[in-house]
């Protein structure tokens, strides 16, 4: 990762710990990374890995009906707003700004993308190496602005 922000590649090495490897992140990986670069870098990682199942041109009922449809095969996926969600997914590949009435982005927002980063990935079998390509293309795509 050649000319990437050290931040950026720190968020990268976290994030693999958690997804692609299955474990937490320690503590030295995660300081590393500062927030905003670890869920910013987290954020293109959920745009791409949503890419798979999506295009943008769904309507937001049928990406929440999707995510709905996950829920009864993944009991983590519970207490996820799916409405929220979706709208969040659909702006974020469309690249167009969250409405006014978004509610507010928080923790729980960030536990809901990966919980549903796992839960597309599994479905679609992305995993291994595939997923790691798809988390370095979010480091990418984070470095780029495109998130």
């Amino acid at each position: 990762m050649g000319s990437i922000d050290p931040t950026a590649q720190a968020a990268h090495r976290a994030l693999r710990a958690l997804f692609v490897e299955g474990r937490q992140p320690t503590r030295a990986e995660l300081e590393e990374a500062t927030l905003p670069v670890y869920l910013g870098v987290l954020n293109a990682f959920f745009l791409n890995v949503m890419e798979a199942p999506f295009s943008g041109r769904e309507s937001v009922e049928e990406v929440a009906g999707y995510f709905t449809s996950l829920q009864s095969r993944h009991r983590d996926l519970r207490g996820v707003d799916t409405s929220v969600m979706a709208v969040y997914t659909l702006c974020g590949i469309r690249g167009v700004p969250l409405p006014e009435t978004f509610p507010e982005m928080g923790a729980r927002h960030v536990d809901w993308m990966g919980m549903l980063i796992t839960a597309v990935a599994a479905e679609d079998g992305i995993a291994g190496e595939r997923l790691e390509t798809y988390l370095l293309g979010s480091v990418a795509r984070y470095s780029m602005g495109d998130f």
